[in-house]
């Protein structure tokens, strides 16, 4: 999803700042800017309190950042509504030491989900809640109780691949099968 790594693996954590010199209505515009996983332990310091962090494609995000790039993105692409803007969430970190933290937030088939992780497991991948698309909300620190994150609807994120579904296969085998084999 990173345009200027579009082979990046891993983690990659984004969020939007101020650009420069773009205006919008009398407003600063808001450009993204990305941190790929292997380049995290060395620049995870510059990261905002809150930003995104994800391991899959959010339609359409990467096209629109590379006309960004170009100049080429529109009005609306530059005002890009299909995240929450961060900057608006009310959320105090918690006093004293502690390691980030990654929250999920989604709407998936309407039901909401919530989901807090360690940075290692954000990072490990592969856990249960790993089976959809995850977009976390990455906290500098552990969020007070007070906070309360923005949903994210995973749906209009991310594109369903053709053939995928909700259907479980079972294979019947004609012996029993010995508990020392499974």
């Amino acid at each position: 999803m990173d345009p200027e790594n579009p082979e990046s693996k891993g983690l990659l954590h984004f969020y939007q700042e101020e650009h420069p010199e773009k205006v919008i209505d009398g407003k600063k515009a808001k450009s993204w800017k990305f941190l790929t996983q292997d380049k995290y332990e060395e620049q995870k310091d510059s990261l905002p309190n809150l930003c995104f962090a994800t391991r899959h494609n959010i339609k359409g995000l990467a096209e629109i950042v590379e006309k960004m790039h170009q100049n080429t993105a529109s009005d609306a692409e530059w005002q890009y509504s299909g995240l929450p803007d961060l900057s608006t969430v009310q959320a105090e970190l918690s006093a004293g030491p502690s390691e980030p933290t990654y929250y999920a937030r989604m709407n998936l088939d309407n039901q909401e989900e919530c989901q807090g992780v360690s940075e290692a497991l954000a990072f490990k991948g592969g856990q249960e809640f790993d089976l959809n698309p995850v977009v976390f909300i990455r906290s500098k620190k552990s969020l007070s109780s007070a906070a309360v994150l923005p949903v994210i609807d995973i749906v209009s994120l991310f594109t369903k691949a053709e053939g995928e579904s909700a259907q479980i296969a079972f294979t019947v085998k004609n012996r029993l099968i010995n508990m020392r084999e499974i």
